[in-house]
Formats: structure tokens, sequence, C-alpha cells
């Protein structure tokens, strides 16, 4: 095994700009489209979104075949593919004994869980659909990891020969 050198927890550190989607001026717009909703404010309007988004997760991670979003955005749902072929190193781990040790997933059988959109065999086709993608929040991801372990066994198998568009041909 080759050493592993240390990273300086000291040094500066890039933090890539996040932006809040749900802010008072997406409320306002809603309250502007949908006026008959004014009585709710905005902490409500957050609780609302925040409960479904939950809801649409739960249904993901507890159903094989994942779901499809609301207003045909397309279909979301956790894979489960090989480990990759380069290496996947543990970095607490390789601090800890000073050489590189890499994750061994034997929890769940050396599988990676991947969480999968695609928009590809909606019955109503939208203009630009190659341009959407898809980011799951930290809520979601960890969410996934959690389950994973036990659950490994329920998710289709992605190849690295299978695309997942493949999958939804006959949908």
């Amino acid at each position: 095994m080759t050493a592993f050198k240390k990273p300086d927890l000291s040094a500066p550190r890039f933090r890539a700009k996040t932006k809040n989607l749900l802010n008072k001026e997406l409320h306002k717009a809603f309250i502007k489209k949908y006026p008959k909703y004014e009585g709710i404010d905005s902490n409500t309007f957050k609780q609302i979104i925040s409960t479904y988004n939950g809801l649409i997760q739960e249904t993901v991670i507890n159903h094989r075949d994942g779901v499809q979003l609301p207003e045909s955005l397309g279909y979301v749902l956790i894979t489960k593919c090989n480990r990759p072929k380069g290496s996947n190193t543990d970095f607490a781990a390789s601090a800890k004994y000073g050489k590189i040790v890499n994750h061994s997933n034997l929890d769940s059988d050396n599988y990676l869980a991947k969480i999968c959109y695609t928009n590809y065999s909606l019955k109503y086709r939208f203009s630009d659909r190659e341009l959407w993608g898809f980011t799951p929040v930290k809520q979601f991801k960890s969410a996934v990891a959690g389950s994973f372990q036990e659950k490994y066994n329920k998710y289709i198998h992605l190849t690295e020969n299978i695309k997942l568009s493949k999958l939804f041909k006959n949908v």
C-alpha cells in the first residue's frame, strides 16, 4: 500500500455558493398566481413544500421502480451499481492508518446506490428535455444511504453497459 499524505485541515477551502429557492419572492409569485391562497404565510408555504418533497423521497426509497414526478417532469428512482474500477478512498481510515484505505462496501455486497433521474420515456415529451437535470438534496442522499444497506437487493441493478433510458422504453 502506498503512503497517505494527510490533508491540511487549516488550509482555505472552496465552498460553492448555494441558493435557497424557497424564498419570499417565490411565495409572492405563488400568491400572485393563486390569490385564493393569500392566507398562507411563507413559513407554512415552506412546510407544505418540505412535507411534499419528503413524501416523494420516502416513495422513491420504498418503491423499486421509483416515482413519476408531477406534471410529467420525469422519473426518479434508486438503482444499484457495481463499485467503480478506480480507487474509492476512505479518507478517515487513511488518515488514521497513514496508508490509502479503500471503501469496501461489505454491508451491501460491493454495490453502490445511485439516485437517478430520467425524462426519457414520458407520454408527452416537452421541449428542451435534454437540458433538465436533477440534484438530490443532502437529506435525500443520507436517507438513501441509510436504507440502501438494508434493502440493496430490492433495487434495479444498473450495469455500465445499460443506459437508464433503456429501462423505460416500454413504460
